[in-house]
């Protein structure tokens, strides 16, 4: 792997980190799958991360993830625009998804594939994968050096 891939793959893990931080220390325990009761530690209701905590993990996840394909796909700048909103429209759609759920029947959001994010949609959100994708375009650009088209 070439040192510009290096990074990337650092930059996002240290974004990845960030995230799973995040959910450990100001997510309310049991309000994630993957945290036991045990490992939650926002009972007090500390908010570490503040007003950002609630749609941090947006951007980070959709911003990471562009940035490990772009690591090994090593796109071209077209290759980077199509990885880019593909990863916006796949968080996008889980957010649509936690829309349908609270609108549809009841019956309907019982259903494994509405329930499993376990989230609420928030507008907000969307806007947070738009930042977290042109964040990781523009990481993108400036850690491969020379543009490519």
């Amino acid at each position: 792997m070439k040192h510009k891939a290096l990074v990337q793959v650092a930059l996002a893990m240290a974004a990845l980190a960030v995230g799973g931080l995040l959910y450990v220390l100001d997510r309310p325990a049991g309000s994630t799958h993957f945290l036991t009761e045990a490992s939650a530690h926002s009972e007090s209701g500390a908010r570490h991360f503040g007003p950002l905590g609630a749609n941090l993990p947006s951007f980070l996840h959709i911003y990471a993830f562009i940035l490990l394909t772009v690591a090994i796909l090593r796109p071209g700048t077209r290759g980077l625009l199509i990885v880019c909103g593909a990863w916006f429209c796949i968080d996008a759609l889980f957010e649509v998804q936690q829309y349908l759920a609270h609108c549809c029947a009841r019956s309907l959001s019982e259903t494994y594939l509405l329930t499993a994010a376990g989230g609420i949609f928030d507008p907000l959100d969307i806007a947070a994968l738009a930042l977290g994708a042109a964040a990781a375009f523009a990481t993108a650009i400036l850690t491969r050096g020379r543009v490519k088209l």
